[in-house]
């Protein structure tokens, strides 16, 4: 730019602040909003009077770095630059970009904001040495973008820190030069001092236009500082009008997608080959291989969105989340393999088998992405296991026969010998409950280890008893024949004779003290709540038995074996019994 050229752009700057001043006491605004913007009007007013006198600083200084400048120029010219060439080029330059700092930050004091946005915005040309930084481009900018108003603070914050270091610096030369000015009376050395001390007045008054710019700009960047909730308005309100209506859009065209592929594949189990009861080979691979397209066409219609929107910054990042995805999924690639011949059925764990999972019996009911698996002995049996839990499991066949627990719901079974009935049996436990009502809670995975004997089927009463030797002739025949008519008339006349399914007595062993028959009844399943009961009347009935009879029941005997005594002639010789109670 010309020398004209900048001094007629300073005329229409001068005539330029006129205008500001004028309109700062222009007339005041309608009745009706007297009240609301009179404040506003006060601090419209302040801020253009501020702008004008820093404005006229501006302009001062410009005339004030000009003169400097064409009086540098003409000792360029003339006979006294000989020799000091390189030096006052250098001068020349320096003043030059003074000049074009302050023809800038007239621009951004009379614009309100730095014009050289335009220039950025227009000459943004990275350079970056590959591909991926050119991709990364994008992100980069709007990083910056995000960070400009913090980085525009702390740069004029430094800016008035170093003017004011330079300010002091200029400060302290011009008084040593003032003192020398004092104490030197040679003219030469004078009109040098005097040619330096202008220079150096020149050097300060541009640095204090430059500090009370700086300090006007750091002003005005921090009144622009909003509250939280204005920021946070603004932020939501920035994100929805660019990138969130992208971001929302691509979301909602891709769920609708994934929406419309699901109810597709729903038609075809519905009505196509795939909805047979028994799934086939072919019909597992096609679901497999529409699963994976439907995730692959969902991140493609995600991305193809974002692409026609424009939105690269975005796209940048889906893409660089997919990359290390894909990246840090490389070690589960085996367990993806397992997973894919588990949903062909075609792994270790297969559907209609049998396995155990948690120490419970379950029928694999459909094998898929969610397996289903049930257990019919129990109340609340069924469960839904996603299929990387069964990578580590083993299924196998099952017979008709196999029960899926011990128990059913109802049962009354033997725990250690005491009677006890099952009210619930589930996957959160089964729960017993004794005679009297008191109620015991296994966790149904170990309650098949406490040995229950389950007697709602059916069971048998076991009781053995003993006569005395006296009866040894008559007890295989006669006593087992009238102990067996006494025990059938004894059940024949109780309450349980209905549920009588079979009755044995028999001659059982010749015991150290008795001679034991063994009385055996079978009852069904209906008379187990009466267990203890049907027990205790089995034991009364061989008694009454024994009564009507005159057969001696024995007590427990006590053999003496004494020992043989060479010197002793009235020794007990052995074998010698002696009996008590």
């Amino acid at each position: 730019m010309s020398r004209e050229d900048r001094w007629s752009r300073r005329r229409q700057r001068v005539i330029a602040c006129c205008l500001l001043f004028l309109f700062a006491a222009g007339p005041v605004q309608s009745q009706d909003d007297v009240d609301d913007e009179a404040a506003a009007r006060v601090r419209a007013s302040l801020e253009i009077r501020q702008k004008r006198n820093s404005l006229l600083g501006v302009i001062d200084a410009e005339k004030r770095a000009t003169e400097q400048l064409r009086t540098l120029q003409r000792e360029l010219a003339g006979a006294g630059g000989r020799g000091r060439e390189a030096e006052l080029i250098v001068k020349i330059q320096e003043v030059d970009g003074r000049l074009d700092d302050l023809d800038r930050n007239f621009a951004e004091i009379s614009a309100g904001f730095d014009p050289r946005i335009f220039e950025e915005e227009q000459n943004e040309d990275v350079d970056f040495s590959s591909e991926i930084r050119e991709l990364l481009g994008p992100l980069i900018y709007e990083l910056r973008r995000m960070t400009s108003r913090p980085r525009a603070l702390d740069r004029l914050r430094s800016s008035i820190s170093e003017s004011v270091e330079h300010l002091s610096m200029i400060e302290r030369a011009l008084f040593n030069v003032a003192r020398l000015l004092e104490q030197i009376e040679d003219p030469a050395i004078r009109e040098a001092l005097l040619v330096e001390q202008a220079e150096w007045e020149v050097r300060q008054e541009t640095a204090r236009t430059e500090l009370a710019v700086a300090r006007q700009k750091l002003d005005r960047k921090e009144n622009e500082s909003s509250s939280i909730t204005d920021t946070m308005q603004g932020v939501f309100r920035l994100f929805f009008k660019s990138r969130g209506r992208n971001l929302l859009l691509a979301l909602l065209i891709t769920v609708s997608f994934l929406v419309v592929l699901r109810r597709f594949h729903v038609e075809l189990q519905k009505r196509g080959p795939l909805g047979r009861a028994s799934p086939s080979f072919r019909s597992r691979l096609f679901n497999l291989l529409y699963a994976v397209f439907t995730v692959l066409g969902g991140l493609l219609v995600f991305l193809i969105v974002l692409y026609v929107f424009g939105d690269w910054v975005l796209l940048i990042l889906v893409v660089m989340l997919i990359m290390g995805f894909v990246w840090a999924s490389k070690q589960a690639l085996p367990a993806f393999w397992t997973q894919a011949t588990l949903l062909l059925d075609m792994g270790v764990v297969r559907e209609g088998e049998r396995l155990e999972y948690g120490g419970i019996p379950f029928q694999i009911e459909s094998l898929g992405f969610y397996t289903q698996l049930l257990n019919p002995a129990l109340s609340d049996g069924q469960m839904r296991l996603p299929l990387n839990d069964l990578t580590d499991l083993r299924s196998r066949p099952y017979g008709a026969s196999e029960r899926w627990f011990p128990t059913d719901e109802g049962d009354w079974v033997l725990l250690g010998g005491v009677l006890a009935r099952v009210i619930h049996q589930g996957l959160d436990g089964v729960r017993v409950m004794y005679k009297g009502g008191a109620l015991q809670t296994f966790p149904t995975a170990d309650f098949p280890g406490q040995g229950a004997v389950v007697l709602s089927d059916g069971f048998r009463v076991s009781v053995t008893f003993g006569v005395d030797y006296q009866h040894q002739a008559i007890v295989t025949d006669e006593v087992v024949e009238r102990m067996r008519r006494f025990l059938s008339d004894g059940l024949g006349a109780s309450r349980h004779r209905d549920r009588v399914s079979k009755q044995v007595v028999e001659f059982q062993s010749a015991g150290a003290s008795s001679l034991d028959l063994a009385l055996m009844v079978d009852f069904e399943g209906e008379a187990a709540t009466d267990y203890d009961e049907i027990t205790r009347l089995v034991n009364r009935i061989a008694v009454d038995a024994c009564n009507a009879n005159g057969w001696v029941i024995p007590f427990q005997q006590v053999t003496l074996h004494m020992a043989t005594s060479t010197t002793d002639p009235e020794a007990v010789s052995p074998g010698t019994t002696s009996s008590g109670s």
